[in-house]
């Protein structure tokens, strides 16, 4: 079989991205977030690559991953689909050359480059209009909720850390057949789960009186934008939250964009919404499209933003929070600011705009903060809410796009990792579902199914353990951008002119 013995490194590299991406489908297979990496070492072990044969890599592992991973993407838009696998394409290419490099330089450094650079591309992944921070190896842990509570030391960066070092420690241990490797990995196992069951039954909550409902409509997609069914829309929203009202129910949440207009600004449906909160004396958390006039360079400007305001039982509305963190492509079309004219080009985005603050709401003497759709992918977000004395995180989202795919599973599990990270409640409401209440150790307390009409009813539970990682550590994750930098020219400045490329 010569054309398998010659792509034998392209297979080892497609294995390794085949086994982290079925890590973060909804079977329960995130064990294998646990050696999905040592293929890869193989890899670079084999010989020092050609550039064009890393590119060759970075295309097989971004192909292979985002089919596995990521499938769920073509549903929304086939176009954002191929692009995301251009660009990750490039990410793991740039990622692979410098491993590459420093591993055959400095051969000694090569388990700590590898785990240095591997965490480098996945915090980078939340910078810039193109960030998309979706294959932390980290999340790949969602099902096991011990070792997952490490993240409120290092947040999801940690998690990976400790995978990633693994996958070395075993891939070592088999390569030098020495015991060491394999103690070493036993005992960073048995000091991770250990201080995981020390969290959990360590962190008292406090349950409280007040009770906070979620509202699951169900409303398909090509219903929800469509101004013919707005008051069949209405009316679900009006008789579930009529279901939800009880002396003990405080507040309901509606999910992101729930109705297609911007409720602030038309007197008849904000009128509407603020009856129904006095009525059903519950206040009212909703997400909803939202625009302004400002001027710009003299001229009247109309701004667009995907918002969400907490309407009182009194009639009277919070000041909107603007979503921070747009879609690239969906929500917003990139690079608008340096080529106005890309705002010609319509695929299907709605071009909103940036909001820059993070609001916090204040209920009933507690406080919370939202985050609409993927902002919960942004530790950043969260760390920035967290800094407002939350007692709660509300999480809004649309994922009708995502039907039945595994999309919507990777993106209700996030909630996991940043209610560990923060130690808050987080209240997700979901359009079609997933809606789920995670408590602050990360436990699920309730969840829906998908499509499910429906609406869910959970206590606050708050603690005051104190999340280090937001307190005090959140900044060391810059030391793995800093560290790549250091190596990647220290193996420049030492590189021979000429490497085998056997």
């Amino acid at each position: 079989m010569p054309l398998i013995d010659k792509n034998k490194d392209l297979l080892l590299v497609m294995l390794s991205a085949f086994l982290l991406g079925l890590a973060r489908l909804p079977h329960h297979l995130g064990f294998l977030g646990f050696v999905g990496l040592i293929p890869l070492l193989f890899y670079f072990d084999m010989k020092n690559h050609s550039g064009q044969r890393l590119f060759m890599a970075g295309f097989a592992y971004a192909s292979v991953y985002c089919f596995t991973a990521l499938q769920w993407l073509s549903l929304v838009t086939l176009g954002g689909f191929v692009g995301i696998i251009s660009l990750f394409t490039l990410y793991y290419f740039a990622l692979f050359k410098a491993i590459n490099l420093v591993w055959h330089v400095y051969p000694r450094l090569k388990y700590l480059s590898f785990t240095v650079f591997w965490l480098t591309l996945e915090f980078l992944q939340n910078f810039s209009e193109l960030r998309f921070p979706w294959s932390d190896i980290g999340y790949s842990l969602s099902d096991y909720l011990a070792l997952i509570q490490a993240a409120d030391i290092g947040g999801i960066y940690l998690l990976s850390s400790l995978l990633v070092i693994s996958n070395c420690l075993i891939y070592h241990g088999y390569k030098t057949r020495k015991k060491m490797p394999f103690i070493a990995l036993i005992s960073l196992i048995f000091l991770w789960f250990g201080y995981g069951v020390y969290r959990i039954n360590s962190i008292k909550l406090v349950k409280h009186d007040e009770k906070i409902a979620i509202m699951q409509p169900s409303i398909p997609q090509d219903q929800k934008w469509d101004f013919r069914y707005l008051q069949d829309n209405l009316s679900r929203y009006t008789e579930l939250t009529s279901e939800v009202a009880d002396t003990t129910t405080s507040m309901v949440i509606w999910p992101e964009s729930c109705l297609p207009i911007p409720i602030l600004r038309n007197n008849y449906y904000h009128n509407l919404i603020a009856d129904l909160a006095s009525s059903s004396k519950m206040a009212i958390f909703a997400g909803f499209p939202d625009r302004k006039i400002v001027d710009v360079n003299g001229v009247e400007t109309e701004l667009y933003y995907n918002a969400a305001s907490l309407i009182h039982p009194d009639g009277t509305v919070d000041e909107p929070y603007y979503k921070n963190y747009l879609v690239p492509f969906g929500e917003r079309m990139i690079l608008l600011k340096l080529i106005p004219a890309l705002r010609k080009l319509n695929f299907g985005q709605a071009n909103w705009e940036y909001g820059t603050e993070i609001n916090s709401y204040e209920y009933n003497g507690f406080r919370f903060s939202p985050q609409i759709c993927f902002e919960v992918a942004f530790p950043e977000h969260t760390h920035r809410a967290y800094r407002n004395q939350l007692d709660y995180i509300i999480n809004i989202t649309n994922d009708a796009w995502f039907y039945y795919s595994a999309g919507t599973y990777q993106h209700a599990m996030m909630n996991r990792f940043r209610a560990v990270e923060s130690r808050k409640q987080i209240y997700r409401a979901a359009n079609t579902g997933i809606s789920i209440v995670i408590d602050p150790i990360g436990r699920i307390l309730k969840k829906t199914a998908l499509f499910e009409i429906t609406s869910i009813v959970v206590p606050l539970n708050t603690t005051e353990a104190v999340s280090l990682y937001y307190s005090y550590f959140y900044y060391l994750t810059y030391l793995f951008p800093i560290g790549a930098f250091v190596m990647l020219i220290a193996s420049l400045i030492r590189k021979p002119r000429k490497l085998s490329t056997k």
